[in-house]
């Protein structure tokens, strides 16, 4: 079962040399900070300043609220740094979580691309233990690293990897040799 966020020893000790932080720089984030003001500030502008309809409101109202909720998670990632150690992970920043390696029961990794000749995209790591859950972007600093401890800790305890998995694996490098077809 997985333990309290203190009980995964984190950071650079005599105990502990192979612990790691990882972090969103702020130019990895600036295009979906950009992306956020692009759809709110318009959108707010013309509701503040210009007379419209019920039905406009709404609209616009609702592409404010949209791009404001997009901006506030953005926010929020841009806060979280991932602590990793021998022993587990751990997200720490506004929703603190943590998964112990010996309890990880799941690991994704997907990739979702933003052109259809799949040249560019981003990727995302999944990884589970009980009904915790905790997800990172290749946007992150460090990610292959973190990809590569948590894939190590899977082969460890048997966990089943599926075939996008693998692949987007090996498109990072990373050969797990551990995975289930189908």
């Amino acid at each position: 079962m997985m333990g309290r966020l203190e009980d995964i020893p984190i950071g650079e000790t005599a105990e502990m040399p192979n612990g790691s932080v990882h972090a969103y720089t702020a130019s990895a984030m600036a295009g979906d900070y950009l992306r956020s003001a692009a759809g709110l500030v318009p959108s707010s502008l013309i509701l503040a300043t210009v007379p419209v309809s019920t039905v406009a409101a709404v609209v616009l109202g609702g592409f404010a609220v949209l791009f404001g909720v997009f901006g506030a998670r953005t926010l929020l990632r841009h806060g979280t740094r991932i602590e990793m150690t021998m022993q587990g992970v751990r997200a720490v920043g506004p929703w603190p979580r943590a998964i112990a390696w010996a309890d990880l029961d799941r690991l994704r990794l997907a990739y979702y691309s933003t052109r259809r000749d799949r040249n560019s995209g981003w990727m995302q790591l999944e990884l589970g233990a009980d009904r915790n859950r905790l997800r990172l972007d290749s946007r992150i600093e460090g990610f292959a690293t973190v990809v590569q401890r948590a894939v190590n800790a899977a082969v460890a305890r048997g966990v089943p990897l599926n075939e996008a998995t693998a692949a987007n694996l090996e498109a990072l490098g990373i050969r797990p040799g551990l995975y289930e077809r189908g």
